[in-house]
């Protein structure tokens, strides 16, 4: 099993390229509410959670959650505060940026973002055990809406600058085109 750790450990911890790309900062920034999401909308995300799925490093399950929702509602609330008030993610869940100001992402958001991947670490299963810890230090989480999101904004970039200054793709409608779509692994990309 020490040999799978250690391809993933390999894998996973590549050194940063040597030369970073010249992304410039967007000069609007997305109307994007930076104060904690309301009690409804935490308590809607609950109910859609899927039940009857392994949970996270918490071991906290769907079920749990549901099973008293205003508890749970509440306890999201709170952490949801101290999370934009500190910009700071709870360690817990880094187990497991800058096109976004080119997109127009506020600050605040991006530095929460990018806590939350540093200090990240893997486990490998193999045969039904579970290896120890091990530290990442570069890429995304798999199954993190997150890495969807950042995803999409590295290829839309790419595909910005690749056909930059010429019309490409179809009409798709009387007023906007769809300049490209793409499709990565369980999602789709459309511009």
């Amino acid at each position: 099993m020490q040999i799978w750790v250690e391809h993933f450990k390999d894998v996973l911890n590549q050194d940063p390229p040597v030369r970073e790309a010249d992304i410039p900062s967007s000069e609007k920034l997305l109307a994007v509410d930076c104060k904690r999401p309301p009690t409804g909308e935490i308590k809607k995300a609950i109910k859609m959670l899927k039940n009857n799925k392994d949970p996270g490093p918490d071991n906290i399950p769907a079920e749990a959650l549901k099973a008293d929702i205003e508890t749970s509602t509440q306890m999201l609330y709170e952490l949801f505060g101290t999370i934009l008030e500190e910009e700071e993610v709870p360690l817990e869940w880094k187990n497991g940026h800058m096109l976004m100001s080119h997109y127009g992402i506020p600050e605040k958001f991006i530095t929460i973002i990018r806590n939350t991947y540093t200090g990240m670490q893997s486990k490998v299963i193999h045969e039904g055990q579970l290896t120890e810890a091990f530290d990442i230090t570069t890429g995304v989480r798999q199954g993190c809406i997150l890495s969807h999101m950042q995803s999409h904004l590295a290829v839309d970039w790419i595909m910005k600058q690749a056909t930059n200054g010429r019309r490409n793709g179809i009409q798709w409608t009387m007023f906007t085109q769809l300049d490209d779509l793409d499709f990565a692994d369980d999602h789709r990309y459309q511009d």
